[in-house]
């Protein structure tokens, strides 16, 4: 968007005929689809619908929205009806309508009563929610609800266009303007229309021809009429009376000026301009753009007072009243050359009024500017004006203006010319008799040796101050023309070593405070020393460029990456940098408001600063600013407007309203993009997207049509995000990655400082997950586990039962045939050896066979015991080892002391693991009866750390372990006890007994019942 200021002026009125306002230019460079507009209109949103040759296109103040399939709008063939829907005439839909919520395009054209061409357009509809459109032949009335229409015929003409425009004026009667037979009123009880103005009328004051373009209806209820060569027409709908202006009128738009009078804007095929009613009169911009414009249409926004210009070819231009706040005036008709800057502003302390103001200029000379007609007045410097460059300019009691100038012609015509004496770089202006008059004491080149008088101030006891930036600083008696000596030379010297003089203020209390490039200083001519201000511990030196007193008393220093505050007790109260907020480092201007806030004049800007904020704001061309480098002048006016020179004119800062919310208390949901594809709904209802549908933008506006910077947003998204957080003019707004879920985006206008909530909105919304991760799914695969566990358990049940059921049959098995098997071998061979000779060698082996029974007996017993699924219980187990070594140890008359001090809910033993245990305390015990020769035998057995511990100890006679034997026991026990994963260990001495220690890993019992 580019930035256009117009600059003019009328000399003989007591107010500027021309409105100094600046316009926005919108073009398809801004995304506009054809710089072809014939139409807008805003929608009860505050949304701008723009008919172009291309496309229909809605704007929100930062994107164009493109309706690809309305092409081609005719004449003013756009409007919204009562329910905010817009209605269209296009050449590829005659006759159509968009839904304003979801944005359906309906084609309605084949509801029109058949015609031979097909052309309509100029829909408008009646505050009785009745619809309006023409054709080349004449107007319809619809109704949109059943779309059926009444044809009202108008005169046939050789004009081929749309023949009819509607207007209501405040009595709510609808008037007909034909495009070229007249001025037509609607009857509504009749259901006719009755020409009131017209070529064919028979009462011939009211005979007229003249071709209608639009009408407008002013807040008097006066109808204004643009009539293209016949020019504007006023048309008062009560008395029916009409008058023409003439000129040529494209266009009109009623509206207020700056000073709150009515103004009407006018387009004359050429420039823009304004009509006067009071006056009667037009005035026309110059210079608006490089090119005439032609204006077709002009619209005002109701709600913002916005201006749109519709051209032929160059784009929208807009006038947005509240965007005015920094105007700009020329001086560049004032000026003998182009691209000269105001370096010194000054306003005229003699005239009354308050509206004269003295401007220097880069060269030349200065100008007279009254503000009351904008009239300008060029006054040329007496003495090498084109060498003069204007550095400050102060005005005395008696009213004449002190001009200092860098004189870049240096004394080129030597020391014996007298007029060097006159005007050395020193003018002074008699402003009762507007001329120069010579200086009142002699300069002649006695102050510096060039003519470079870079600052000039008059004390409070009148003597004046002449400065030279980097030579020296003098004090002269106006009257006399004699230089004060107020300090020591010495010191002035020391002072202006190697340092620039760059400013000089006077406090209430007659203490001159020097910026430098090297530090602030104070000068108390009392004392007649210069004192330098600390600005840290360290002394650090901060280069200085402008002073300003504040109206408590204070000292601000602005300079190279500064802004600090000095108290009257010297004292820095207060010391910014970049660091805090300061755009550029370079600040060369300073002023203070009426509020106490300070201006800051960079290369990069305008600043502010608001010392009860404690924060900066920064204004550039786009806020209105003819350039960005405010560093030429400043002259605060009154506290409550800022003057700043700039390159061929002046800028005018409103510091009274420009901190003032201009922001409108609208803000809505623009757009939005799913996926960066753009998305249509009704943002009053929740919508859904797919699970794949995750990325989504939201882009909004505030409806106001400000700069980008001038809106302030925050925002945050319910369901992801908790607190509000802070977009400042970010007006969009994107998610990626969003999980599946409902969210409500909220977004907020906020007032221009960031305080004050102006107006929200919400949208919710929701993300479908995969079938995967829905809940019902998620319930049906851990129901699926839970059944495929349960299955898995009652197969291993069922294969334990089987297993047990083996076993039991095994244990069966072994008990009733191997058993009495073993047993009839045992009493047959009793009975054999009582019939066989006892001295038959054979009696012996027969009465081996018992004792070898019997052994196999306990053996298959043994096993029996073991494979017994009952006997699985730990308690069992260790019932039936203490069984055994009860018997085993007490048969042979040995005493047997058992521990047996363990939880039963610790684990378990595999059967396995129960049978090697066994083995191996059987051997152990074997081992004591037949070899330890020992009275006394103990048995413990605990857990420890998952592990069940079996210690067996005994006061036998012991052996040397480490001795080799051909014994199988120990071998064998080892190795058990490796088969179940534990450990067997021995200790023993000769003559000290034996104790041995097995380890084995127990089992948690669910374990090991599977």
């Amino acid at each position: 968007m580019k930035s256009l200021f117009l600059l003019l002026f009328i000399a003989f009125t007591t107010y500027a005929q021309l409105p100094q306002v600046r316009f926005e230019h919108l073009t398809s460079k801004d995304g506009l689809p054809s710089n072809n507009v014939l139409n807008i209109i805003q929608d009860k949103g505050g949304f701008i619908w723009v008919g172009t040759r291309k496309y229909l296109t809605r704007y929100d103040g930062y994107r164009f929205q493109n309706f690809t399939r309305v092409e081609g709008i005719y004449n003013h063939g756009v409007s919204s009806d009562w329910q905010n829907n817009i209605w269209f005439s296009s050449s590829t839909i005659p006759f159509g309508r968009i839904d304003n919520k979801t944005f359906k395009i309906n084609d309605f054209t084949s509801k029109l009563p058949p015609l031979s061409d097909g052309n309509y357009g100029n829909i408008y509809f009646d505050h009785q929610k009745q619809g309006w459109i023409s054709d080349f032949h004449g107007v319809y009335k619809f109704d949109p609800s059943t779309f059926k229409f009444k044809y009202f015929p108008l005169p046939k003409t050789t004009y081929k266009d749309i023949k009819g425009d509607f207007i209501e004026d405040k009595q709510k009667n609808l008037w007909v303007l034909g495009l070229d037979v007249g001025i037509y009123k609607y009857n509504p009880d009749k259901q006719e229309l009755r020409c009131v103005i017209g070529p064919n009328i028979a009462d011939p004051k009211k005979r007229f021809f003249f071709e209608v373009g639009r009408a407008i209806i002013d807040e008097h209820g006066i109808i204004w009429i643009a009539a293209y060569q016949k020019g504007l027409i006023r048309f008062d709908p009560q008395t029916e009376e009409i008058r023409f202006y003439d000129n040529h009128i494209m266009a009109v738009c009623a509206d207020k000026d700056e000073n709150g009078k009515d103004i009407l804007w006018v387009s004359n095929g050429k420039t823009i301009g304004i009509f006067r009613p009071e006056q009667e009169k037009f005035y026309f911009y110059e210079d608006i753009h490089t090119d005439e414009i032609q204006v077709f249409n002009i619209c005002k926004s109701p709600s913002t007072g916005v201006i749109w210009f519709c051209t032929m070819q160059d784009g929208i231009f807009v006038y947005n009243p509240h965007n005015q706040l920094i105007k700009s005036v020329s001086f560049a008709n004032a000026m003998p050359q182009k691209n000269l800057t105001i370096n010194a502003i000054l306003k005229d302390s003699t005239d009354a009024s308050g509206q004269t103001f003295y401007v220097g200029l880069s060269r030349w000379g200065m100008v007279k500017w009254n503000r009351t007609d904008n009239t300008k007045q060029f006054f040329k410097y007496p003495h090498y004006p084109a060498d003069a460059e204007t550095r400050q300019m102060i005005q005395d009691e008696e009213g004449r203006i002190w001009i200092f100038t860098n004189q870049w012609q240096t004394w080129a015509d030597g020391k014996e010319n007298p007029e060097d004496n006159e005007f050395e770089g020193i003018f002074v202006f008699d402003t009762q008799k507007q001329k120069f008059i010579p200086i009142p004491f002699t300069t002649h080149h006695g102050f510096f040796t060039v003519p470079f008088y870079s600052i000039g101030m008059e004390d409070s006891k009148k003597r004046l101050w002449i400065i030279n930036h980097y030579l020296s600083m003098h004090v002269v008696d106006k009257k006399t023309g004699k230089e004060l000596t107020l300090w020591d030379k010495k010191d002035h010297t020391e002072l202006m070593r190697d340092r620039w003089l760059m400013d000089i203020v006077e406090d209430k209390e007659g203490r001159f405070w020097l910026a430098t490039t090297a530090g602030v200083f104070y000068f108390d001519e009392t004392t007649r020393k210069f004192q330098q201000v600390r600005f840290s511990d360290d002394n650090r030196e901060v280069s200085v460029i402008k002073l300003l007193l504040d109206k408590q008393g204070d000292v601000w220093v602005t300079g190279w990456d500064i802004l600090a505050k000095i108290s009257r007790t010297y004292k820095v109260k207060m010391d910014l940098s970049s660091k805090d907020g300061i755009y550029d480092v370079e600040c060369r201007q300073l002023a203070e408001d009426a509020h106490g806030n300070i201006w800051i004049g960079t290369l990069g800007g305008l600043q502010l600063y608001i010392p009860s904020q404690n924060r900066f704001l920064r204004f550039t061309q786009n806020d209105g600013l003819m350039s960005d480098n405010t560093t030429f002048s400043f002259y605060m006016n009154n506290g409550k407007e800022l003057l700043i020179g700039q390159k061929n004119g002046v800028n005018i800062v409103n510091t009274e309203n420009i901190l003032k919310s201009r922001a409108l208390n609208n803000i809505a949901i623009s757009s939005v993009t799913v996926n960066n594809e753009q998305r249509f709904y009704d943002w009053s209802k929740p919508f859904e997207l797919k699970r794949t549908e995750n990325a989504i933008t939201f882009y909004v506006s505030a409806l106001n049509f400000l700069k980008d910077n001038q809106n302030h947003y925050s925002y945050y998204l319910e369901g992801l995000e908790d607190n509000w957080i802070d977009a400042r003019d970010n007006a969009t707004f994107t998610y990626n990655n969003l999980s599946p879920g409902s969210y409500t985006f909220h977004v907020r206008l906020l007032d221009e400082k960031g305080n004050k909530q102006l107006k929200e909105v919400s949208v919710n919304f929701s993300i479908q997950p995969y079938y995967y991760e829905t809940w019902w799914f998620k319930t049906l695969i851990i129901a699926l586990i839970i059944g495929l566990a349960y299955l898995l358990y009652r197969f291993r049940i069922n294969q334990l039962l089987k297993l047990q059921e083996v076993r039991n049959r095994i244990s069966r098995d072994l008990h009733d045939d191997i058993g009495s098997s073993l047993s009839s071998i045992s009493l047959l061979s009793v009975m054999a050896s009582k019939k066989i000779d006892p001295q038959n060698p054979s009696n012996q082996l027969l009465k081996q066979i018992p004792e070898e029974v019997s052994r196999l007996s306990s053996a298959i017993d043994d096993m029996i015991w073991n494979i017994r699924p009952e006997n699985d219980d730990l308690e069992n187990f260790f019932v039936r080892l203490r069984d055994h070594s009860v018997q085993t140890l007490q048969a042979q008359d040995i005493d047997v002391d058992i521990d047996f001090s363990i939880n039963h809910q610790a684990g378990g033993l595999s059967m396995e693991v129960r049978r090697n245990i066994f083995l191996i305390v059987k051997e152990a015990l074997h081992n004591i009866t037949k070899h330890a020769q020992a009275k006394h035998v103990g048995i413990k057995l605990y857990v420890q750390r998952g592990m069940l511990v079996i210690e067996i100890n005994d006061d036998g006679k012991g052996f040397d372990k480490h001795k080799p034997s051909s014994r199988n026991g120990l071998r064998n026990m080892t190795s058990r006890a490796a088969e179940v994963e534990g450990t067997f260990e021995i200790k023993s001495e000769v003559g000290k007994g034996a104790e041995i220690i097995l380890r084995v890993p127990m089992l948690q019992k669910k374990l090991m019942r599977i």
